[in-house]
């Protein structure tokens, strides 16, 4: 199927915040992890401070150089062997083995036994930070790899295998430095935590030379620890944009994307060499993360896309391509999960049982709307991409250009509710009144007729909608080919309805309210309006019922290219008002 450049920005923008909020976990890890070190710290300089300062609560740089006591360095060294062993267990050679010379030295003073106490804890710190940050890292790109193909496949409706890396590959991948200085995330970890030791042992000098007393030592060190922190988060956030640009690069390369388009967020924070790329058409041959596509800089938003004027043919390709195997046709509704089992399984012979479900792709297969070249190749197109649920659609007597109108209606609208493929009944042209342009089976499974009489001539069809709307019956902006979208709207609002979201009608009754009733006062007051305001304000036609309403504030929110503020409203609750609901 045919999407826009609208269509696929919103789709990787999703994959984006979805990477982001992985990265948002790690971060509040972190975040944890730094408190937890923190604590650990004062309570060890804590006790220190309690031994060794004088009546005014300081300690003298000449008490705190002093050589530990047999006593003293007894205790150090088990818990020195303590730290030793963690580090072992933690792949920590170089703290392992700094320890172990440590714990073989007979003298050691005071100062240097604390030194050894915060230094383990930034190494605990450290190393949690390296392994949840290579953790988040291997997920990123494995995620984004594998949805960004089945965002791209599911997209234009067409699958075929496709694989992926190994871990081993992917870790190589990841650990290959990418920024002007040639550093990795591992190097970038090992400079902060060693800035950091660093700063912890020049502030606890300085604040023994100047007599200071431990608040002021733990402030400090507090301060430290915040600049520490914000440099861990911003290297999570950049090296997830980058192992997430690295993942979309490999996954366009392995589908054929030969262009891509550059997103940035756009708002108050946006940089200004990403609003300069805004927009900006990249080819594959010059995808380069960090130079050409995100990350541009540190907390880099941007994000890519597939360009939408390049991914018309890849399905053709592929399907012509005999290295690519077999392709099929990829239902509306299907899941990741359903996806990867079938096109990125491990176990072919499990992939293939699964395809079994599926429709090949043959030669001469319509993969488009616009290829369709009779009414047969719009039925099957629909049936194949199982639109409904009974996977039943009969158009015979429509002609072409409106049948290509109707499986245009649905598809946008699958576009975006794509919960509703497979859950309602198929299209059918039968012969109405004639004033009847379709009707739709609201509660009784969605099913839309349309008028044979009306859809056998788009002409006509055009003609008469247009008399209508001069006489304000239907929404500003809209033409004949909102007719189904209208009816697609009956169709949305008996589903959501026939799930209970809007509650039942009593306590007593198994009977739901109609989405549509609950929703009409809410918008029309969020509005400022009432609902008698509906004839000047959605259409004549708005004014009948509640349900009609909704479908003709649908019918121009989705097909007037501006919807006026009641449609806009519409929309905007109504969208709200699934997702809080959680429908999928």
């Amino acid at each position: 199927m045919s999407r826009n450049q609208e269509y696929w920005k919103k789709r990787m923008e999703d994959l984006e915040a979805a990477r982001h909020r992985e990265a948002e976990k790690v971060v509040q890890d972190l975040e944890t992890m730094y408190r937890g070190a923190e604590r650990q710290i004062e309570a060890d300089l804590s006790r220190w401070w309690q031994r060794f300062a004088d009546n005014n609560g300081h300690v003298s740089m000449a008490e705190a150089r002093r050589l530990m006591t047999s006593g003293e360095l007894k205790e150090l060294k088990w818990t020195l062997k303590e730290y030793e062993r963690a580090a072992m267990a933690n792949g920590n050679k170089e703290w392992e083995k700094e320890l172990e010379n440590a714990s073989a030295r007979w003298h050691i003073s005071r100062l240097e036994g604390l030194k050894y106490q915060l230094q383990n804890s930034v190494e605990v710190l450290a190393g949690g930070q390296s392994d949840a940050l290579d953790a988040l890292l291997k997920q990123t790109y494995s995620n984004q790899f594998g949805q960004t193909a089945f965002t791209i496949q599911s997209g234009i409706g067409v699958g075929w295998d496709i694989t992926g890396l190994s871990n081993n590959q992917i870790q190589t991948v990841l650990q290959k430095p990418w920024a002007l200085d040639g550093r990795n995330f591992s190097n970038r970890i090992w400079e902060n935590k060693q800035a950091l030791i660093g700063e912890l042992h020049k502030q606890l000098t300085q604040h023994m030379m100047t007599g200071n007393d431990l608040n002021k030592v733990i402030d400090s060190i507090q301060q430290k620890f915040g600049v520490s922190r914000s440099n861990a988060a911003r290297l999570v956030y950049t090296e997830n944009a980058y192992a997430m640009s690295v993942a979309s690069g490999d996954s366009y390369r392995a589908l054929g994307v030969e262009k891509v388009y550059f997103i940035a967020v756009l708002d108050e924070r946006t940089s200004e060499i990403c609003q300069q790329m805004d927009g900006t058409v990249i080819e594959m041959k010059d995808y380069q993360p960090g130079v050409t596509v995100p990350p541009l800089h540190p907390w880099c938003r941007s994000t890519t896309a597939p360009y939408y004027k390049e991914l018309d043919g890849i399905g053709e390709r592929a399907a012509r391509d005999p290295e690519t195997g077999k392709t099929y046709y990829v239902p509306r509704n299907m899941t990741y999960k359903e996806w990867s089992e079938t096109f990125m399984n491990d176990e072919p012979e499990k992939g293939s049982k699964l395809k079994e479900k599926l429709t090949a792709i043959t030669t001469g297969s319509i993969l488009k709307i616009a290829d369709c070249k009779t009414v047969k190749d719009v039925e099957t197109l629909m049936k194949n991409q199982k639109w409904f649920r009974d996977n039943r659609t009969n158009l015979s007597g429509v002609d072409l250009e409106s049948a290509k109108a109707i499986a245009e209606a649905y598809d946008e609208v699958f576009n975006k509710f794509p919960f509703l493929v497979g859950k309602l009944d198929g299209v059918r042209a039968e012969k109405l009144d004639s004033w009847t342009y379709a009707e739709c089976y609201t509660r009784g499974g969605g099913k839309i007729n349309v008028n044979v009489k009306k859809f056998n001539d788009p002409v006509a069809l055009a003609k008469s909608y247009l008399n209508d709307l001069k006489m304000g019956y239907h929404p500003a902006g809209t033409d004949w080919k909102s007719i189904v979208t209208h009816e697609i709207g009956h169709a949305l609002d008996g589903y959501l309805s026939n799930l209970g979201l809007a509650g039942a009608k009593s306590q007593w009754s198994y009977q739901t309210k109609d989405v549509s009733a609950m929703l009409r006062p809410k918008v029309m007051k969020s509005c400022g309006l009432k609902v008698a305001d509906a004839r000047t304000e959605v259409s004549g036609y708005a004014t009948k019922n509640a349900r009609e309403w909704f479908a003709e504030c649908f019918a121009e929110a989705i097909k007037s290219g501006n919807p006026r503020k009641v449609a806009t409203e519409f929309m905007k609750q109504l969208t709200k008002f699934i997702n809080d609901n959680g429908v999928k």
